[in-house]
C-alpha cells in the first residue's frame, strides 16, 4: 500500500491548501479500497501457476454479486491463459508481462494455510489503514483548517465508507471460500489453528460492522467445518489404507485382525484430539460448528464411515481368512464392543453430549452383528471336523445298532469327541483371555455335536434291545463330557434320541449301563469338559 496514513492525510490537507478543487480525501479513501481489493486478488492469484485456475474459481461468486462502486484488475500473463472465458462487467482482465511467484499447488494444507495467512495480513493492515482515512475524512482533518467537520449533506459517504468495509470483507471471504472449494488436501490442524487465529485478526479489525462481521463468522465457521471434515475423511482414508494393505499381504492379515481395536483406537483418539480445538464455541460470537443446521448429524455420519471400516474389514477376513484368522477377528470384535466403544463414545460425548445416544445404539448394534457373525463362523469351522469324525466312527465304522451285542463300554465316538473339544478349548486358552468368548465358542460347538448325534441316531435303520441300550449309555456318557457346556438346544437334542430309542425297542436303564457308565468315567475324568 503506498504510503503511510499519516502522510496521505497531511498530504491531502496541503493539497488542500493551496486551494485546489476536488474531494481529495475521499477520492484517496476511494482509491485506497481499489488497491485493497485488487491486493486481495493479486495475492490468490499469485498462488496458482495457472492462474486460470484461479480466475475461474472466483468468476462465479464474483459475478454473483454487486461491486457497483469497484473495477478489478486481474493480472494474468497471457490473454490466451482465459480463453473461452468472459467475465461480466465491472470485472476487467488486463494481461501483463510481470513476474508471478511459483507456489506450491494449491491443494496442499501448507499453500492453502499460507494463503489464508497472508491475504488475512494484508487485509487486516489494509482496514486499519483504511479505518484511520476515513476518522480522519469525517472529522475534517484533511481540511485546511484541520478542524472542518463533513457537512450532513455528504451523510452518503458514512454510508459508503461501510459498504467499502463490507466489499472487502466480502472479497476476503470469497477468496477463502474458493481456497477451500473442493480441495482434497492432507489436512494438518496446527497450520489451520493458525489459519483460524489469521481470521480472528481480520475480525478486529471490523469491530462495530455488523454486516462484514456477520460474513466473518459465517467464514470462521465454513472454516473450522472444512478443517473437521478433512481431518475425519483423513481418519478414514488412513483405516481403508491399512485394511487394503493386508488384504494385499497376506502375512500381514493376522496381525491386522488382533490390532484392529488398537489400530480404530489410536486413529479416533488422535482424530478427537485434532478435531476438538475447532469445535469449541467462538469466544466472541458465542457459536460454534455443531450449531450449523445439518452439522451434527453430518459429523455423526463421518464418525460412522469411520467405525465402519474395521467392521468391513472383520468381516471380509470372516469370509476369506482361515481358523486362527476368523478367531482373531471376532476376538477383535468382541473387544471392539466390550471395551473399545465405550471409551470412545465417553470421549465422543464430550463433544456431542447427549445428542449422539442414537448413534451409539446403531453402532454398537453393528459390532455386536459382527461379533455374532464371526463367532458362527468360527463354530462352524471348529464343529466341522469333529462332526465328521463322528459321522465316519458311527457309519462307515460299521456300528449296527439293529444287531448290536450286550453294551461292554462306551463306544470311541465318544471319547474322540471329548478328545476333540478338549483340543479346542486349549487352543483358546492360548489366545484368548476371555472366558466368555471361550465359553460361548464351545457351547457353540457342542451344540453342533449334539446335533449331528441327534441326526446320525435318527438316520440309523433300527435299534434292537442291546443297541437301544448302547446308544442310551453313549449319550449319557456324552452328557458326562460336556459338563457345563451343554445347552438347551444340544440337550433337546439328545433327549430326543434316547426318547426315539426308547420308542422303538422300549428299554430302561439298567444296573449294566450304570456300572458302565461309573467305569468309564473313573477312566476318563480327564478328558471331562470342565474338568481341572
Amino acid at each position: 500500500m503506498p504510503g503511510e496514513p499519516e502522510n496521505q492525510i497531511q498530504t491531502c490537507r496541503n493539497l488542500s491548501e493551496l486551494g485546489d478543487e476536488g474531494d481529495f480525501g475521499w477520492e484517496c479513501i476511494t482509491d485506497v479500497h481499489t488497491y485493497i481489493m485488487g491486493k486481495m486478488l493479486e495475492i490468490y492469484s499469485s498462488y496458482f501457476t495457472d492462474v486460470a485456475s484461479a480466475v475461474y474459481d472466483l468468476k462465479r461468486c464474483l459475478q454473483s454479486k454487486i461491486f457497483q462502486h469497484i473495477i478489478f484488475h486481474i493480472q494474468v500473463a497471457s490473454p490466451f491463459d482465459l480463453e473461452g472465458d468472459t467475465f461480466d462487467e465491472p470485472i476487467i482482465v488486463e494481461p501483463t508481462s510481470a513476474h508471478r511467484v511459483k507456489h506450491e499447488p494449491i491443494t496442499s494444507s501448507t499453500s492453502i494455510c499460507q494463503l489464508i495467512r497472508v491475504v488475512s495480513e494484508a487485509l487486516a493492515k489494509s482496514l486499519d489503514h483504511l479505518n484511520r482515512l476515513c476518522e480522519a475524512y469525517f472529522q475534517g482533518e484533511m481540511k485546511k483548517t484541520g478542524k472542518d467537520i463533513v457537512l450532513s449533506s455528504d451523510q452518503s459517504k458514512f454510508a459508503r465508507q461501510k459498504e467499502m468495509v463490507v466489499e472487502a470483507v466480502e472479497l476476503y471471504v470469497v477468496i477463502i471460500q474458493c481456497a477451500l472449494k473442493s480441495r482434497e488436501a492432507m489436512i494438518k490442524s496446527e497450520e489451520f489453528l493458525e489459519a483460524v487465529g489469521s481470521v480472528v485478526r481480520v475480525r478486529k479489525a471490523v469491530t462495530g460492522h455488523c454486516e462484514s462481521s456477520f460474513l466473518l463468522r459465517t467464514l470462521l465457521v465454513a472454516l473450522k467445518k472444512s478443517v473437521v471434515f478433512a481431518l475425519l475423511d483423513r481418519g478414514v482414508s488412513e483405516m481403508e489404507s491399512v485394511s487394503a494393505s493386508a488384504f494385499e499381504r497376506p502375512d500381514k492379515t493376522l496381525r491386522l485382525a488382533s490390532k484392529l481395536p488398537e489400530l480404530i483406537t489410536t486413529v479416533a483418539a488422535k482424530t478427537l484430539t485434532m478435531i476438538k480445538p475447532f469445535l469449541l464455541p467462538d469466544s466472541q460470537y458465542k457459536t460454534n460448528v455443531l450449531d450449523e443446521a445439518g452439522s451434527t448429524e453430518a459429523l455423526l455420519e463421518k464418525w460412522n464411515r469411520l467405525f465402519n471400516v474395521p467392521i468391513e474389514t472383520l468381516r471380509d477376513f470372516g469370509d476369506r481368512g482361515t481358523g486362527i484368522v476368523v478367531f482373531f477377528s471376532l476376538m477383535s470384535a468382541h473387544t471392539m464392543v466390550e471395551k473399545v466403544l465405550p471409551r470412545l463414545f465417553a470421549m465422543l460425548k464430550t463433544m456431542f453430549g447427549d445428542t449422539e445416544s442414537n448413534f451409539h445404539s446403531h453402532v454398537e448394534d453393528r459390532y455386536a452383528d459382527l461379533s455374532s457373525d464371526l463367532t458362527k463362523s468360527f463354530v462352524e469351522m471348529k464343529a466341522e471336523p469333529i462332526m465328521g469324525v463322528i459321522e465316519k466312527q458311527m457309519n462307515d465304522h460299521g456300528i449296527d445298532w439293529k444287531h448290536a451285542a450286550e453294551p461292554k463300554n462306551v463306544n470311541s465316538y465318544v471319547t474322540r469327541i471329548a478328545m476333540d473339544l478338549n483340543q479346542v478349548i486349549e487352543e483358546l486358552s492360548v489366545f484368548a483371555n476371555d472366558p466368555s468368548v471361550n465359553d460361548e465358542i464351545i457351547r457353540g460347538i457342542v451344540t453342533k455335536v449334539c446335533e449331528e448325534v441327534n441326526r446320525l441316531f435318527f438316520v440309523a435303520p433300527g435299534f434292537n434291545a442291546h443297541g437301544a441300550l448302547q446308544g442310551t449309555l453313549d449319550v449319557m456318557a456324552l452328557r458326562a463330557v460336556i459338563g457345563p457346556y451343554m445347552s438347551k438346544s444340544g440337550e433337546k437334542m439328545l433327549e430326543e434320541a434316547v426318547r426315539l430309542m426308547s420308542e422303538q425297542n422300549a428299554t430302561k436303564k439298567n444296573e449294566a449301563i450304570v456300572k458302565i457308565l461309573a467305569e468309564y468315567t473313573k477312566t476318563h475324568k480327564m478328558l471331562f469338559l470342565g474338568q481341572t
